[in-house]
């Protein structure tokens, strides 16, 4: 029967993909395969915030910076359109599908098993006297809690992209 390991490691050596493929290279002389599993974020709340003024805002997701374009005018699916919209452009260095998701937010997947964190800056708007940007904003909050869906951190929760959460992907053996 199969066994599942889960990495706890965002250290890049330490993901489940280099796991699998440090398996991978032994089979030969140890019978044992590895599967790395897919890495999911699922959220279900989207909200616009009417105060916020039309502009591009900055999301980091896996390290990679990506500019989403934000409208007042924007209903929840269309903001959730444009932050996959921003995202889908920098799969090669995210490794992240993004989708719309029947809950009404978005759904991020790291197809190939590697770790998965997005970060932002809640103070992005400030000058403009807006109010701090929110997860939700994003598409990327979870209405059972009012915050944000686990793997995604602000700048007030973090501090710094270092700190942020992030989920960690499986390691399924077989032999």
């Amino acid at each position: 029967a199969p066994i599942a390991l889960v990495t706890d490691s965002n250290i890049r050596a330490a993901s489940a993909v280099a796991i699998a493929a440090a398996i991978n290279a032994s089979t030969e002389q140890t019978g044992v395969r590895a599967t790395a599993n897919p890495v999911v974020l699922e959220s279900d709340l989207t909200t616009i915030d009417a105060s916020r003024t039309d502009g591009r805002y900055k999301l980091w997701v896996n390290g990679a910076e990506v500019e989403v374009e934000f409208r007042q005018t924007h209903t929840a699916s269309e903001r959730v359109n444009a932050v996959i919209a921003a995202i889908t452009p920098k799969f090669g260095a995210t490794g992240i599908v993004a989708e719309a998701n029947a809950k009404g937010g978005l759904t991020l997947t790291t197809q190939d098993g590697r770790n998965l964190s997005v970060w932002f800056d809640d103070t992005q708007d400030a000058a403009a006297g807006a109010t701090t940007l929110k997860p939700e904003e994003f598409g990327l909050a979870m209405v059972s809690t009012g915050k944000a869906a686990e793997g995604v951190t602000s700048k007030t929760d973090a501090a710094t992209i270092a700190n942020a959460s992030t989920l960690y992907g499986g390691v399924t053996l077989h032999s």
